[in-house]
Formats: C-alpha cells, structure tokens, sequence
C-alpha cells in the first residue's frame, strides 16, 4: 500500500484534521508559545494514526461486499442525530402530557358547573 489515499480517504482526513484544529481555536487561552506547539503536535501524531488507520480501510476496501457502504461520521453528525432523537422523545412526551392535562383540566370545568 505504497500508493496514496484514494480521493474520499484524504477528504476524511483532512476533515479530522481539521476539526481538531478548530477545537483548538476554541480555547483562547492556548492561542501561542509552548501549549500551542504542543496542541499541533498532538493533532500531527493523531493524524499520522488516523492516515495509517484510513491505509489499512483502503488496503482491505476490496475485500468488502460490494453493496457495503462505508460512510465517515463526524462527531456533530451522530450529536445532531442523538439530538433529533431526544427532541421527539420530548414532543411525544409533551403531546401524552398536554392530553392528560386536557383530561384533567376538563374534569376540574364538570365540577365548577
């Protein structure tokens, strides 16, 4: 495996790359000197074992049935998902409580009249 990434492999590391990058611009506080240096350096080790990780997926990519997709998510992608999830676990829970609050506010309205 002496060749380079294929197009969609280098895309994803670059995508890793990065990210961690911009996770570093977050904190204001490591903005020079040696915590900086430090920070490149640990997204450049990470990065060289992600390229080897993304060889190997490459490497043995022809092995895979052909109608296995492989697709790379990020981390925001699978919190938006979780998100999505908990967001209509609340609606269905809001919609059970408004029906019984319904229920209930119409039974208080049967004993004032």
């Amino acid at each position: 495996a002496a060749s380079g990434l294929a197009n969609d492999l280098q895309t994803e590391e670059q995508r890793l790359k990065e990210g961690l990058e911009a996770q570093v611009s977050k904190f204001y506080g490591i903005s020079g000197g040696h915590s900086s240096q430090w920070c490149f350096a640990q997204i450049s080790r990470v990065t060289l074992m992600y390229r080897s990780f993304l060889h190997k997926l490459q490497d043995f990519r022809s092995s895979f049935p052909e109608d296995l997709k492989v697709e790379f998510v990020s981390q925001a992608q699978e919190v938006d998902s979780g998100w999505s999830q908990q967001e209509q676990v609340m609606r269905d829970e809001d919609a059970e409580f408004q029906a019984q609050e319904k229920v209930h506010t119409q039974g208080w309205e049967e004993k004032r009249l």
